[in-house]
């Protein structure tokens, strides 16, 4: 039984030292950004965790609970979901309403993201004025 062998070509072109040490550094490189991204992920995606973040999250869910509570009005109710957002937003904050859709209405249905923003922050900024009022007040 003869076996077919090839033999190793002994003049064939060895890599130097330097280069497959670079390889190494390499690929240590690449799994330590791993690593540390995945260290860091659940921070990423879990957000704010900061007492400001928190503050923000209770003010948001504060303004989210209005706006339920300013949906369901014997004023706001009456009208279709999709076209209720002017008489939502006059429920929640009358000034902000003014401030921010006073010159520019919108059209029953129309959805402007910039001017939602807007409003969320005036009605926001109200709460925490109305809030650091009560503080001072005690």
């Amino acid at each position: 039984c003869a076996k077919n062998l090839t033999m190793v070509n002994p003049k064939k072109p060895v890599a130097p030292a330097s280069a497959t040490t670079s390889s190494y550094l390499l690929t240590a490189v690449k799994i330590l950004l791993v690593v540390i991204i995945i260290l860091l992920l659940p921070k990423l995606v879990t957000g704010q965790s900061t007492p400001a973040g928190k503050r923000n999250k209770k003010l948001t869910r504060q303004v989210e609970a209005l706006r339920f509570d300013c949906e369901r009005s014997t004023e706001c109710k009456e009208l279709l979901p999709e076209e209720n957002t002017m008489c939502v937003t006059k429920c929640l904050s009358q000034q902000c309403h003014e401030q921010v859709y006073g010159q520019n209405p919108l059209e029953p249905g129309e959805i402007h993201v910039i001017h939602s923003r807007d409003f969320d922050r005036c009605v926001k900024n109200e709460l925490r004025a109305q809030r650091n009022a009560q503080a001072r007040a005690q």
